[in-house]
């Protein structure tokens, strides 16, 4: 009797958490990825000090980086990479102006993922 275990047919474990979904993410897909995440945390680090009138159009500048991760992964891949990156920023921003930072996370996040709940 064969053991169900030794099937090398078996799929790869499924990730835990969204660093691992990511980490697999930057495997199978490699600079591209790593460009579009680059692209999402240089444009909320940039903006984190300006004033909100001054901001909203800093977001044409993500517009590609956004597209990018609508056509190219699926919801849950693309709130991994976001989370990823909002938690570092978020880990980075810890001491400075905490509440104000969390706010800025929370509304470009819910901008950069809308067009998955949309």
């Amino acid at each position: 009797m064969a053991d169900r275990n030794s099937d090398s047919a078996t799929p790869s474990p499924v990730p835990r958490g969204h660093r691992e979904i990511v980490r697999k993410l930057v495997e199978a897909r490699g600079t591209q990825l790593e460009h579009i995440m680059y692209s999402l945390k240089h444009y909320l680090r940039r903006i984190s000090m300006m004033r909100l009138d001054r901001r909203l159009p800093q977001r044409t500048q993500v517009i590609a980086a956004k597209r990018a991760l609508k056509q190219g992964y699926n919801r849950v891949e693309a709130m991994a990479v976001v989370r990823t990156i909002a938690e570092d920023l978020r880990r980075d921003w810890a001491g400075n102006g905490g509440p104000v930072y969390r706010q800025l996370l929370v509304d470009e996040v819910k901008w950069l993922l809308d067009d998955f709940y949309n």
